[in-house]
């Protein structure tokens, strides 16, 4: 039996749509260069070359991201980055370790894994704990530092403070805020701390040999008022004997955040430096207490060229913060200041909610000579309005009010009941009869609006 009409067509077009999409299948064009990891044999995967070291692996890596390739998209050709080679490292000199002696250090790491039973069972039944303080003591102490730097960069550190001139932070720098009697807000590279959080001086450890000084710097640097170039000081404690911060000499007592309302997220940033030798810091240093904040300028920038040859940047950590209640406390109490508030659009004239039926109160915005017929008086506390929704239609000065919530043109109303109607919650339509009195229209930015005689204000008033 011969196959029916439909069913040979249908054979037909879908013979015709695998053609065509063989056809333009064939015709695609060849990329314009080598696809990434083309050059790998991925038939033989034991032949591939082992990195062995993270080190080598990070090398190979960055190089492969600096690399140029036909694949970069547009902004390449518009936007040049700079060489990080070209960029001036202020910071300290990484630590020199013996490859062959960290190569030793991973063997026997590794060779003391494997002998140990327990913990193979226990990754394979998924029950072994990973010591976490362990896990982050050796990234501190391996590619921690690159990361922070690259936070820095991308915050707009380097740039704002330095002109361009970076540092790796080699220095672990931890600082916390406490909360309480137990509890702690730690300072990490970029995270959000509150000014009411942030609202006593802050607990700063980090590492360091028992003959060194110190020095730490604790600036906004988003947050002068007067000089968009300039910043903030906050603390700043100098020659600070090893990691004793509360034995140092404090040039500039600590003050709370208070960054001002509507300015958004501020960059506050803590700062280490390694001193070679004890520095006199009086040029720097400011009374107890400050609350000037003319005196609190600051530009870091200076600070360091004048004492770069005695003390090196070691350390980092940064937060970000805003406004909340306890910036007014600040500018109220310390600095004795009135309260700062930045605003994109000028202030919106306050409008009172809308009452039923509408009512006009003295002072309030509505009140004015064109729709009282002079200004309110003591005794005139409020006038009444007929609604607009209850009055008749009088040719064209009945204002128009298509948008406003819960009203709806009622376009079959008799001549003597209002125009307009409201929906109630129920779904009926309330349009009540307007009283028989006498109106007089009274002006109101182009529209007239209604009042009706027993409310209309009188003319001894």
């Amino acid at each position: 039996m011969a196959a029916p009409w439909w069913r040979a067509a249908f054979s037909v077009t879908g013979r015709c749509r695998g053609i065509s999409t063989s056809a333009s299948l064939s015709r695609r064009t060849p990329p314009l260069g080598p696809m990434p990891n083309e050059d790998i044999d991925v038939s033989n995967l034991e032949r591939l070359e082992k990195y062995r070291s993270f080190e080598r692996y990070r090398r190979r890596a960055e190089q492969e991201a600096h690399a140029p390739h036909w694949w970069r998209t547009y902004r390449e050709y518009f936007l040049k980055e700079t060489d990080p080679k070209d960029r001036i490292n202020i910071g300290l000199p990484p630590p020199r370790v013996s490859r062959t002696q960290k190569l030793q250090e991973r063997k026997r790491f590794l060779q003391e894994l494997r002998a140990n039973s327990e913990e193979e069972r226990a990754a394979r039944l998924r029950t072994a704990s990973i010591p976490l303080e362990a896990v982050r003591a050796e990234w501190e102490r391996t590619c921690g530092p690159y990361h922070k730097q690259r936070l820095a960069e991308y915050y707009g550190l380097y740039r704002d403070l330095f002109h361009g001139a970076t540092f790796v932070p080699w220095v672990p720098l931890h600082v916390a805020y406490a909360l309480g009697e137990e509890d702690l807000i730690p300072v990490y590279h970029g995270n959000e701390v509150t000014p009411t959080e942030a609202s006593q001086a802050p607990e700063v450890t980090y590492e360091a040999d028992k003959d060194s000084l110190w020095t730490l710097l604790f600036i906004n640097l988003d947050g002068h008022l007067l000089e968009p170039d300039a910043e903030y000081l906050h603390w700043l404690v100098t020659n600070i004997p090893s990691n004793r911060v509360a034995e140092g000499q404090e040039s500039c007592p600590y003050l709370p955040p208070f960054p001002a309302r509507g300015s958004g997220f501020h960059r506050f940033a803590f700062l280490l430096f390694k001193q070679d030798k004890p520095i006199n810091f009086s040029e720097d240093t400011r009374p107890s207490p400050c609350y000037q904040l003319a005196q609190r300028t600051f530009h870091t920038l200076d600070f360091y060229k004048k004492h770069q040859e005695a003390m090196t940047p070691a350390g980092l950590a940064f937060f970000q913060c805003r406004w909340d209640d306890s910036v007014t406390h600040t500018f109220h109490q310390l600095l004795g200041k009135g309260l700062v508030a930045r605003q994109a659009w000028g202030q919106r004239p306050f409008l009172p909610c809308q009452e039923w039926p509408l009512k006009v109160k003295v002072g309030s915005p509505w009140q004015s000579s064109s729709l009282t017929g002079k200004e309110g008086s003591p005794g005139q506390q409020e006038s009444t309005l007929v609604p607009l929704l209850f009055l008749q239609t009088c040719g064209n000065l009945c204002l128009n009010l298509y948008g406003h919530p819960l009203t709806t043109p009622n376009r079959s109303a008799s001549p003597t009941s209002s125009p307009y109607a409201i929906w109630t919650d129920t779904g009926t339509v309330m349009s009540p009869p307007m009283e028989s009195t006498e109106y007089s229209s009274k002006r109101v930015r182009g529209h007239s609006w209604k009042l009706t005689s027993q409310e209309r204000p009188s003319e001894a008033n």
